[in-house]
């Protein structure tokens, strides 16, 4: 929902914030927070049940009253900030419980992980192909090295690929020493428990896949460093505007934050560990190496939890539709009784048309009688063999007798119930 700032502080002044929150479909602290980022002055606490003794605070000058930007009230932004913050204070609240940490980040990396000695190496290759491209130009760097393209920038970073033999990531080169030093001890310690992390060839291409797996089950890690938006100077825009350079208002920057997606087949998201206001990534990494460390047994629970969905959403088909059939065998049965209603009356009003023709043939000769009373046998020897109630009676009888796997008709059975689920009564 969108508002302007002058709106906003008008309607903070004439409705509660808890009834406004409502208005906008957003918590009341959601959006006291959003007043306060656009400097919007509130009413002081107490100053609702004072003016409704006709008292209360009087309403402040809006600061910068000129200023009335378009603010956007984003209901589903504000939750999950929310939840952002509730996960955050559940992550401090778990590393404060960490009495002897398994995991410990050395300052030097001192007999890296065959993963991490690439690492090292793929970033002396790109420094390399950075420094050759800046000083002859990237147009002779392109015809020096065909094959041998510079890194990939990643919002002022550099991507470190599974291609290059690595261990996915997208950090700059200040932040890779540290990004190592905290991926060494995870790697050593998940082989120690039985991990396999090894790089194989895949697929018609030989392309390279990074196997972090246990008991046949796949994780797959991946390291980000984020990102701050950084105003660019008057000067240096001007200095790009002299050399007919496009420049931004504001350029990325890496901000050294670090954060590790680990993905869990099955989940909807990566989960991820990152660099908190209070909590480092350094302290997290005993809840991190649990996470990977419990991964496959998620991994079979969440397969299994599936197939379990699967084969209750099929049993629910088989019953719907069994339950259907019978539906519509009785509403098949009330047609044949109305079109039986309909015949039965037909041969009642036969049998007094022909009740009627037999008193008519009294003065008949004898011939004549003899002739009109076979006409009228062979009339009701068929009005017999179309009897609907007959016919009935003995269906029923014949269905009644039989066994009940040889049931003919779906209207006689019962129909079929389905326990409902938790995801059933939640649908419902």
């Amino acid at each position: 929902m969108k508002t302007t700032r002058k709106e906003l502080f008008d309607k903070a002044w004439e409705i509660p914030m808890t009834k406004l929150a409502k208005e906008f479909g957003c918590s009341d602290v959601g959006l006291r927070k959003v007043c306060v980022k656009n400097q919007i002055p509130l009413p002081p606490q107490g100053h609702w049940q004072k003016l409704s003794f006709g008292k209360g605070f009087a309403k402040p000058k809006l600061p910068q009253a000129n200023f009335n930007p378009d603010i956007s009230i984003d209901p589903q932004a504000v939750k999950i900030a929310k939840q952002a913050h509730q996960d955050a204070v559940g992550v401090e609240t778990a590393v404060k419980s960490i009495s002897k940490p398994r995991l410990t980040i050395a300052k030097n990396l001192n007999t890296p992980h065959p993963l991490i000695s690439q690492a090292l190496n793929t970033a002396e290759d790109y420094k390399r192909c950075l420094t050759l491209g800046r000083k002859v130009g990237w147009g002779s760097y392109y015809k020096l090295n065909s094959k041998d393209h510079p890194p990939h920038d990643d919002n002022g970073k550099l991507r470190y690929s599974i291609r290059d033999g690595c261990i996915p990531m997208s950090v700059c080169f200040g932040t890779l020493d540290r990004t190592l030093r905290i991926l060494d001890p995870l790697l050593k310690a998940l082989e120690l428990h039985g991990f396999k992390i090894r790089l194989t060839k895949t697929g018609k291409y030989d392309q390279k896949e990074l196997l972090i797996e246990k008991d046949g089950e796949k994780i797959e890690i991946f390291v980000r460093e984020g990102y701050t938006r950084v105003p660019i100077s008057p000067k240096l825009r001007s200095i790009a505007q002299t050399y007919n350079i496009t420049c931004n208002e504001k350029e990325n920057f890496a901000n050294g934050l670090l954060n590790i997606e680990i993905t869990i087949p099955g989940l909807y998201r990566p989960t991820s560990f990152k660099d908190l206001k209070k909590v480092s990534l350094e302290d997290q990494m005993d809840l991190l190496l649990q996470y990977m460390l419990d991964g496959p047994q998620l991994i079979k629970d969440i397969r299994e939890k599936k197939e379990r969905d699967e084969r209750e959403r099929r049993e629910r088909y088989a019953v719907d539709s069994f339950n259907e059939s019978i539906i519509k065998s009785q509403a098949a049965q009330y047609e044949s009784a109305m079109a039986e209603v309909k015949l039965y009356q037909e041969l009642q009003e036969l049998d007094d048309y022909v009740t009627l023709l037999e008193s008519q043939m009294a003065d008949f000769s004898e011939k004549e009688k003899e002739l009109g009373h076979f006409w009228i046998r062979i009339v009701r020897d068929y009005a017999k063999r179309a009897n609907p109630i007959s016919k009935r009676l003995k269906q029923l009888q014949k269905t009644a007798n039989a066994s009940e796997g040889s049931y003919y008709d779906q209207w006689c059975k019962e129909s079929r119930q389905y326990e409902k689920n938790k995801r059933d009564e939640a649908d419902s």
